[in-house]
């Protein structure tokens, strides 16, 4: 436990670079979005965002971009497997760059064509339910009660059984992964209160299971008197 409490709040260098890892990632995100049009496939995306970020600096990453569409989308945790994108398809999309082994994770969605009701809906409380969440990160605060704000929106649009997740989790060095959840996640009954330098990801996402999926996140800096958003690209449903 003794790394794991040195490692839950990040140095000045840290957070240094986790805001080139997060400009890195903003790259890939945009470019990979862009790559989100029918005909294209999942291998498309995910290989556009990973030319993207490599180029723009990042190193080895740990995970591979997720990203998975149409009926796979409403599959937690697949990834891209030579779909092709098709009218009507929500495609989530989920990218981590890294400099000096430190990530800024950051979840974006798109939608081919005209998004159903169902998947629109999803998309707005996603939205609704970040910026809540982020908004109730600051010092003080516990876990669960950040957790808590966002499942209120959540569970308040009845989406309860399309959710059913933590918050987020601690961020920051990785090697096989980005995720730093056995250290501090976002979730109920989860006491840990936070503190300046602590570091979260947070991915609201939604699915409808075996239908589609839509997700949102920012990886975010809790500061003296709040959070700091360290991805910067602004989350919305892309209509392509």
């Amino acid at each position: 436990g003794i790394a794991e409490r040195a490692r839950i709040v990040k140095s000045p260098r840290e957070l240094a670079y986790m805001r080139e890892a997060a400009r890195i990632t903003d790259l890939g995100a945009t470019v990979a979005l862009a790559q989100c049009t029918e005909g294209h496939s999942e291998n498309d995306v995910a290989a556009a965002a990973y030319d993207a970020m490599v180029r723009a600096g990042s190193e080895w990453m740990a995970r591979d971009p997720i990203v998975t569409a149409g009926d796979r989308a409403g599959l937690p945790h697949s990834s891209f497997m030579r779909r092709r994108l098709a009218h009507g398809d929500s495609v989530l999309i989920e990218i981590g760059g890294t400099f000096h082994r430190y990530y800024a994770p950051l979840m974006r969605s798109a939608v081919i064509g005209t998004p159903a009701p169902a998947v629109a809906r999803m998309a707005e409380v996603c939205l609704e339910a970040l910026q809540v969440a982020i908004a109730a990160v600051r010092p003080g605060t516990t876990s669960a009660e950040v957790d808590s704000a966002c499942r209120r929106v959540v569970k308040r649009a009845g989406l309860w059984e399309n959710y059913r997740k933590r918050t987020g989790y601690s961020v920051g060095i990785g090697f096989s992964s980005w995720v730093e959840g056995t250290i501090a996640s976002l979730k109920e009954d989860d006491a840990t209160m936070l503190r300046p330098g602590m570091c979260f990801h947070i991915p609201v996402a939604m699915r409808i299971y075996g239908e589609a999926g839509i997700g949102f996140s920012h990886t975010v800096h809790v500061t003296e008197s709040g959070a700091e958003c360290l991805t910067h690209h602004t989350p919305a449903l892309e209509i392509r």
